[in-house]
């Protein structure tokens, strides 16, 4: 306590004040020992004493009201930057957890190769507001296994494709020989989902949900090979709920996803902490003006 007090005399209170105090305790001593050797009435010198001890106290109490003032103001302003850095903080990790939500929501979720990279940028605010060295851990994880998820992704994209395209080829060889590029529109992306996830693709739930879709494709069928097209689906089904590298990619879609949201809910709650924190420094708030 002695070393703070001693580090605050020191180097907070302006060197200019500690001088005029010793000049003037200088001069009032001064004045005192001219005015012993002066003739006067005794009664007058304890007078002239009692003036300059309550002027050198009364100075004395004024430096004391300037350290005090400086002190409290001091205080006040390393918690504004406490709670500045607090906020920064608490922004980074909101930030950082919309981002993995998006992620997953728009792009894993729909079976879309991501490019987003998970990070927290290291905050030190006076060597104490830094982001945890743990969720920093589970980021890195998190970005190895989107870029495995990228993987499966472009090799199970690959594989669908392919597979369509020789089952079309096969099966449509006078439809294909019109020109009609009958693979591309089986590879559609409200399908690709579905081959994605391993869900069915019949021609009874095209015509329960997709009819206008279902009847454009029909139309361009050669009416000889019209009976195929639930025959390709019923092969494609089969082939992309057993294919391997589509097993993989499922795995590793839902390892992803899971681990992504476990990270979100982590950073939840450390937002949650940080905002119990800060209302410890709402009082230095400043207050907006009121607009006219």
């Amino acid at each position: 306590m002695l070393g703070k007090a001693r580090k605050f005399l020191t180097k907070e209170i302006p060197n200019k004040w500690a001088i005029a105090f010793v000049v003037i305790i200088i001069i009032l001593f001064v004045l005192y020992n001219f005015a012993q050797n002066l003739i006067m009435p005794e009664w007058m010198l304890p007078n002239i004493f009692y003036a300059f001890m309550t002027a050198i106290f009364g100075f004395a109490f004024w430096i004391a009201g300037l350290f005090l003032r400086d002190y409290f103001e001091i205080g006040k302003m390393k918690k504004a930057r406490k709670r500045e850095g607090l906020d920064t903080l608490k922004g980074e990790y909101s930030r950082c957890e919309w981002s993995i939500g998006n992620n997953i929501q728009e792009y894993i979720a729909k079976n879309k190769r991501t490019d987003f990279t998970a990070r927290l940028y290291n905050i030190d605010e006076m060597g104490k507001m830094k982001v945890s060295e743990e969720l920093q851990k589970e980021l890195q994880k998190y970005n190895e296994e989107s870029r495995d998820f990228n993987i499966f992704q472009k090799a199970s994209e690959n594989h669908i494709r392919n597979t369509i395209e020789a089952g079309v080829r096969r099966m449509f060889p006078k439809t294909a020989a019109k020109g009609y590029d009958l693979n591309i529109i089986l590879c559609s992306d409200f399908l690709m989902v579905r081959y994605f996830n391993g869900e069915t693709v019949t021609e009874s739930w095209l015509k329960e949900t997709e009819p206008g879709f279902l009847k454009n494709i029909v139309k361009e069928i050669v009416e000889s090979e019209r009976y195929e097209l639930d025959v390709l689906f019923n092969e494609t089904n089969k082939e992309f709920q057993k294919e391997e590298i589509l097993l993989r990619f499922r795995e590793q879609k839902k390892t992803l996803m899971e681990h992504g949201k476990a990270i979100s809910e982590r950073l939840k709650k450390e937002i949650a902490l940080l905002d119990k924190e800060l209302v410890k420094y709402d009082y230095l708030k400043v207050s907006e003006p009121a607009r006219g």
